[in-house]
């Protein structure tokens, strides 16, 4: 499947403009909406992947992509509040007892609650992975389905997460995208990294839908 997603971007005649309208939305997501559109895209990205696709999308229809990116924000920041609530309330009051010990003079129980804080810290970082994993399977059967409700039927999210298919296609779909990120990091100053990091993305989220439809066998849009 590496291969296959390397090649993915580069197998349509327009890849160069593809790559170059990506790079521009990625320098003005700041903005928001283009963003939006870029995730847009990806999701699209995603779907041709688990149709198993050869030739990738192509950026066109831009209301339908923005559409799209906003739904996948919706599933980001639903999947995402609660634990994030959790955290922060969690350190708030943690934090408020060791500012409190501390005025107060009681050294060991502020040390109490800083260790406390640390404990919190590393105990939720693999609940915010795996929030992170749920939440690229649950945007992966939006792009499938394009049905917005589908992301949140948690038990079939869950059930797709943790197949093994999908879990290599996510894992070697990190692996790619980390490794030509960082050759698109170091040659992002002359500008051709930005294309290389747009092209990371690409073959990414190709190997995501891969994955889910290898687990799936679900292959296309409801």
């Amino acid at each position: 499947m590496i291969e296959d997603a390397i090649s993915f971007p580069r197998n349509s005649d327009d890849w160069l403009t593809t790559l170059l309208i990506g790079a521009i939305l990625s320098i003005f997501s700041f903005l928001l909406v283009p963003g939006l559109i870029l995730q847009g895209f990806l999701l699209r990205v995603a779907r041709a992947g688990a149709n198993d696709e050869v030739e990738p999308p192509t950026f066109g229809n831009w209301i339908e992509l923005l559409v799209d990116g906003v739904k996948a924000f919706i599933v980001a920041f639903v999947y995402g509040i609660l634990p994030a609530m959790v955290f922060v309330a969690m350190i708030s009051v943690l934090a408020g007892g060791a500012v409190f010990s501390a005025l107060s003079g009681n050294a060991g129980a502020a040390a109490g609650f800083g260790v406390l804080i640390a404990v919190v810290v590393l105990v939720m970082l693999p609940v915010f992975l795996l929030i992170g994993y749920l939440t690229i399977a649950a945007q992966v059967r939006l792009a499938v389905t394009g049905d917005l409700g589908a992301a949140f039927q948690v038990g079939t999210v869950a059930r797709t997460a943790f197949n093994a298919d999908f879990f290599v296609g996510f894992l070697l779909g990190v692996i790619v995208g980390i490794a030509l990120s960082i050759v698109g990091s170091l040659l992002v100053i002359v500008l051709v990294g930005l294309l290389i990091l747009v092209y990371a993305q690409i073959s990414m989220y190709y190997l995501f839908g891969r994955g889910y439809g290898k687990a799936t066998g679900d292959s296309s849009r409801a």
